[in-house]
């Protein structure tokens, strides 16, 4: 940790910044015969002159022009800017409210805003709402009153180092609204000003305004200096105070005495975050989705910064890692563009990584799975003051001069068709980073099945207790989500009476889709720790065989989170019909207890059930407007159904309210069976359209398990008939046991077939197994294998 004297931002002089300023050629030349004669004008035009006339570094936006005020937040750009020239404010963060923050005094009731609208003021958020709706409109009366916040915010909000700095600098920096993440994130909004043209339009920045300025920044980058050369770790906020505040201070100025030290140790912390966490398939090592997004914020802004400065901060290779990153987020965004939820936070539009955070990797791949999600692809673009001075000199006042604005405001959130060659297999598995993705195309009304596997992720970083925890999506609609996120960001969350009960349902196994066994919820829901160590280490998962870019597609996982007890899942997906879990549990040994399975399905605000007392074994309609899927147990077993509301979600934002108040809707179908077990369970998504009864599952064999009792026949073995449809075919030979039906007869770990409405097949599968035989026809004869399919 460096020393730095300069603690308080209402005590520091004009002569100590200028001490640690540097300008070059004539204006510094300017600048240091203007000091020498203390002739203040000068000395103040010289520094403003430079910083509105300089030709570098370029400035690639942030949060000017970006979709971010109106997708994260909310609310059309206008609008709030428009509230702001009457200090009334939007929140960026759920429930997104409006504060009118007037004081009796004409400033700002900051201690209202402290309690009511925190981030959206110590981030700068409203500086980027008004400066986009300058480059919209030419309105300088909104370059105007993002000028007097900023003087406003510092006057009434001075940073002043903390005394728990020296002991935890993570929580403790400069008091109030200035915590080392905002600090940075507002200075970067400031930048943003800075490079729309705001010191360019004569009449708004004046001399002493710009030095003003400067100033206050250097003051930030001095706070940041303290951090230079200190340890490293891996956690996002690390990456975020310790290296891109670093990098940005450094590059974007240089004419600071401090700046090489900065940007140097800014890439250092930098290149090692890189480093550490990118993992080799592709994502990042933080499960969490919403997480791996908001660091591309992290990574992101510095390496657009060094590619517009022809800095060279990563390699070739991990360029191309950057990428491939991008991508996965694509993957993890279901069919209507929002992002799949797991882990910490909703998911939400994905319109400010394909505008801004993608671009400085942006490929034709990259592209057209924008597009194909609904987004217009940016492109990496920047600014110089000395550009600006150009553009402003024949600028029409009151004309937009549209600096800045990325595709979200410049393509009328249109987005043009997608080129079908660049895009890549809609399924994918991501076996280091935890996740699997199956997509049926990359059309709105495709079926989407996102699964979670912890593996190789952080411990302790918004991982949740989700083991094979899924989301479906099929027909423009969330079914099956995870609507517990939302609690991530609502105001139960932090309320001193609730946020323990309610942050540890968010981490439990209770909270997910999962299968859980003998009621074990593996932690309790007053869980111990820090906020973001809640849940400690969720149990890693094994990964066996996956197969996908056929009609059938194969995904094998498994955990041993009820240790001796080991749950393997095959996650099947028939494409044009739906999805399937083949589940086997068991142990090493005798096993004479009966165990009981529960599977949750949490269904998203607004699903509604068929019913809400399914008799057992019966299946279960979901739906919402037009899009529907039907949950059938397989006939290999007794079920029982449960359901309930979550109340804990009553009223939350960001979910429909339900036609009945309560949360929304929890289903849970529950086995109990003694012994190893195999079982089935259907999600059919289009092989249930246009049908006027629910389907049910046929057991292919003479003995299903009794409630309670062994599975004698040790094996799972179904059909599903779906009129028009044709009909489904699964069975799994887990346990030597083998299928001997005239429908199927196999003796493979897994075997799937679909037919048509003829009886004829049109497509099949079988995993480790030799003998494959449909309707008394042969389709497979010979040595066992890993994988056949046709």
């Amino acid at each position: 940790m460096q020393d730095v004297r300069f603690a308080d931002q209402r005590s520091v002089s004009d002569d100590d910044f200028l001490q640690h300023l540097r300008l070059p050629g004539t204006l510094g030349r300017r600048l240091t015969a203007a000091r020498a004669k203390c002739d203040r004008p000068s000395i103040v035009g010289a520094v403003a002159e430079h910083f509105r006339t300089r030709s570098g570094p370029r400035w690639p936006f942030y949060m000017h022009g970006s979709p971010w005020m109106e997708i994260n937040g909310r609310g059309e750009v206008m609008e709030k800017a428009d509230g702001l020239l009457a200090n009334r404010f939007r929140s960026s963060w759920p429930p997104f409210q409006s504060v009118d923050l007037s004081a009796s005094d004409g400033g700002f009731d900051w201690k209202k805003g402290m309690a009511e609208i925190y981030g959206t003021l110590s981030r700068s958020v409203v500086v980027a709402e008004l400066s986009t709706a300058f480059a919209l409109t030419g309105d300088t009366r909104y370059l105007v009153k993002a000028r007097d916040f900023i003087r406003a915010f510092v006057d009434g909000n001075p940073f002043l180092i903390e005394e728990g700095f020296f002991e935890d600098h993570d929580r403790y920096f400069g008091g109030g609204f200035n915590n080392s993440g905002d600090v940075y994130s507002r200075s970067k909004r400031w930048l943003d000003l800075m490079h729309c043209g705001a010191l360019q339009v004569p009449g708004i920045f004046s001399d002493e305004d710009v030095f003003w300025l400067v100033k206050q920044l250097w003051f930030y980058a001095m706070q940041y200096y303290r951090l230079v050369g200190d340890v490293l770790r891996r956690d996002n906020h690390h990456l975020t105070d310790h290296g891109g505040a670093a990098f940005f201070y450094g590059v974007m100025f240089p004419e600071f005495s401090i700046a090489k030290k900065l940007a140097a140790e800014g890439a250092r912390v930098i290149r090692h975050h890189f480093t550490s966490n990118m993992l080799a398939d592709g994502d990042y090592a933080e499960h969490c989705t919403k997480y791996q997004y908001h660091i591309t914020y992290m990574l992101g802004a510095p390496l657009a910064l060094a590619k517009a400065n022809g800095i060279r901060l990563l390699s070739a290779k991990q360029e191309r890692q950057f990428g491939q990153w991008v991508e996965f987020l694509a993957n993890a965004t279901k069919p209507d563009g929002i992002l799949v939820e797991f882990g910490d936070e909703f998911g939400g539009s994905l319109a400010q990584l394909f505008c801004i955070n993608g671009t400085p990797m942006m490929s034709p791949r990259i592209a057209a799975m924008a597009r194909a999600l609904g987004y217009e692809p940016g492109k990496l673009s920047s600014q110089t003051p000395a550009e600006l001075t150009r553009f402003f000199k024949r600028w029409t006042p009151g004309t937009s001069p549209r600096i800045g604005l990325s595709p979200w405001f410049t393509h009328g959130r249109n987005a043009a068709k997608p080129a079908k060659a660049a895009l890549p297999n809609p399924t994918v598995r991501y076996p280091l980073g935890g996740f699997s993705f199956f997509r049926s195309d990359w059309t709105p009304a495709a079926d989407y099945l996102a699964v979670s596997h912890y593996t190789e992720s952080l411990p302790h970083s918004h991982v949740h207790w989700d083991m094979m925890s899924f989301v479906l999506h099929t027909g423009g609609q969330t079914l099956i989500g995870d609507p517990a996120t939302w609690l991530y960001t609502d105001q139960r969350h932090f309320d001193e009476t609730t946020s323990r009960e309610n942050r540890g349902y968010l981490y439990s196994v209770d909270a997910h889709n999962c299968l859980v066994m003998n009621d074990d919820t593996l932690k309790p829901l007053k869980a111990l720790g820090h906020g973001c160590s809640w849940g400690g280490y969720p149990p890693k998962h094994g990964m066996g065989l996956f197969e996908a870019g056929g009609a059938i597609e194969v995904n094998e996982m498994w955990h041993d989170a009820y240790a001796p007890t080991r749950h393997r899942r095959f996650v099947i997906h028939i494409v044009g019909l739906g999805f399937a879990f083949v589940d086997i549990l068991g142990r090493q040994g005798l096993d004479l207890r009966p165990h009981q399975y529960s599977q949750r399905f949490h269904l998203e605000g607004g699903v509604g059930l068929s019913s809400r007392t399914p008799a057992p074994g019966a299946a279960l309609r979901i739906s919402r407007d037009d899009a529907a899927a039907v949950i059938l147990p397989g006939g290999d077993a007794e079920t029982a159904w449960k359901t309930w509301q979550d109340q804990r979600l009553d009223g939350i934002y960001g979910l429909p309210a339900d036609s009945a108040r309560g949360g929304p809707f929890v289903a849970e179908l529950t086995r109990r069976i003694q012994g190893p077990c195999v079982f089935t369970t259907f999600l059919m998504t289009q092989g249930v359209k246009g049908l006027e009864a629910i389907p049910h599952a046929r057991h292919l064999g003479t003995r299903p398990a009794k409630w309670e009792f062994q599975q004698h026949e040790g094996f799972s073995a179904n059909a599903l008939d779906l009129g028009r449809h044709g009909s489904l075919l699964i069975g799994s030979c887990p346990y030597q046991a083998t299928v001997d039906h005239p429908e199927l007869a196999t003796d493979g770990e897994l075997a799937v077939v679909r037919l048509d409405a003829k009886g004829r097949v049109v497509a099949w599968a079988l995993v480790r197994g030799s003998k494959l035989q449909v309707r008394g026809k042969r389709v497979v004869a010979g040595a066992r294998r890993d994988w056949r399919a046709g």
